[in-house]
């Protein structure tokens, strides 16, 4: 088998969750791109219709699923509707998340405790739903969480005030790693990819106050684009990366180094 047609996803189903808009949306047009059946989740029917239509537009096949990752009785039911209509799933993309950009003093406790529960306790919630339904009895899975490059490093900079997201996603990058070595008996690869700063809607405060200083302070000295997550997303979802697993990767243009 060539190197290209071990990167196919043709046959495969994969799930996006947040892939109605920004980053989660960008990973699911690569998935697609090269052949995978989509599923995408959001909180916003009215967004996920738009995204939708965007990659049916350009030839994807994809089914929807609204619901909220917090509250595991609709991850269970999302697993139910993925085997009604296509009787399986194959890959699972962990990218919903939350961002409250407020200094720690001014943050509620009922703040830090939604970002946690959203960032951290979300894709656990999906993971073991679609560990159960499909990838443990299948033995074969394949699981990308999506963290973020201030879960790796401290962020300093006037335009970004995270705790709560950057300990979640500190957390993100760990339960990786300890579930590739629980579920590797399984055959479930899971991996993780920590974007940089890349410009989307969670993210434009942020931007907004310290864009420039972001892409000065990164060696490539720009901020991530519309197609810099396709990649290692496609990689780690396709056969090409059959040994690689409990890996933390960073796509920030060299900022983590």
């Amino acid at each position: 088998m060539s190197i290209l047609e071990k990167m196919s996803l043709k046959g495969r189903v994969a799930l996006v969750t947040g892939g109605s808009r920004g980053l989660g949306l960008q990973i699911a047009e690569g998935l697609g791109e090269v052949g995978a059946s989509l599923v995408i989740s959001s909180r916003t029917p009215h967004e996920l219709e738009q995204a939708a239509a965007h990659l049916r537009s350009r030839d994807i096949q994809v089914h929807t699923v609204q619901g909220d990752i917090r509250r595991a009785e609709d991850a269970r039911r999302w697993m139910e509707e993925i085997r009604r209509v296509h009787g399986r799933l194959d890959i699972l993309v962990n990218n919903a998340a939350i961002l409250m950009n407020l200094p720690a003093e001014q943050m509620s406790p009922e703040d830090f405790s939604r970002v946690v529960d959203t960032n951290l306790g979300g894709p656990f919630n999906v993971s073991q739903a679609a560990a159960r339904a499909f990838f443990i009895p299948q033995r074969d899975g394949r699981i990308i969480n999506v963290s973020a490059v201030g879960g790796l490093m401290t962020i300093h900079s006037e335009g970004w005030r995270a705790t709560a997201y950057s300990a979640a996603k500190a957390g993100l990058n760990h339960m990786t790693r300890t579930l590739a070595i629980e579920w590797a008996a399984h055959n479930i690869r899971v991996n993780c990819v920590c974007p940089g700063v890349f410009p989307t809607r969670m993210s434009a405060e942020p931007i907004a106050q310290a864009g420039e200083a972001f892409a000065q302070g990164t060696p490539l000295k720009r901020l991530g684009n519309e197609q810099d997550l396709k990649g290692i997303c496609v990689l780690f979802a396709s056969d090409a990366s059959s040994y690689i697993t409990g890996q933390v990767i960073s796509v920030d243009g060299g900022m983590s180094v």
